[in-house]
């Protein structure tokens, strides 16, 4: 996946899945020792007051070169701040090791959620989709109806 730095460079990186997972995970780990000696260490900082952070990636032989990734706590874990449109990418970006692979994994917001619940539901009423998650298992409970529709 291509991930967007705070230069608006991209940089690929492996993710990983998990089918209880909304987001998607990265391993800094895995980042170095896949980046074909572009990259020897890396280093997370974070402020947890205002659950605002970042991850930085370093090649020790350039010392002052780095990459950085800006991240955001949520629920006492740390996600990277993708927008979508940084994350669909086209080709005429800028890649920091050059590989060129079209590739998307991402999260649905809660409205996102709320309108795919709503049509998987048949397109249920207001207090159907208002009560669903406590009736049924895997809904999530954060659904937000889109001003659209209000």
């Amino acid at each position: 996946m291509d991930i967007c730095t705070s230069t608006r460079e991209y940089m690929m990186v492996k993710v990983y899945y998990s089918p209880n997972c909304v987001g998607t995970i990265l391993s800094p780990n895995n980042t170095v020792s896949e980046s074909s000696g572009h990259f020897t260490s890396w280093r997370q900082t974070s402020h947890m007051d205002i659950g605002e952070g970042t991850v930085e990636f370093f090649d020790t032989s350039k010392p002052k070169h780095s990459v950085t990734i800006q991240c955001t706590k949520k629920n006492d874990l740390w996600y990277t701040c993708q927008q979508y449109m940084d994350i669909v990418q086209q080709a005429s970006k800028t890649h920091i090791n050059s590989m060129m692979v079209n590739s998307f994994i991402g999260r649905l917001n809660s409205i996102t959620q709320y309108e795919l619940w709503h049509q998987r539901l048949l397109h249920a009423g207001d207090q159907v989709m208002k009560n669903i998650s406590h009736c049924v298992n895997g809904v999530p409970d954060n659904l937000k109806k889109h001003a659209f529709h209000s």
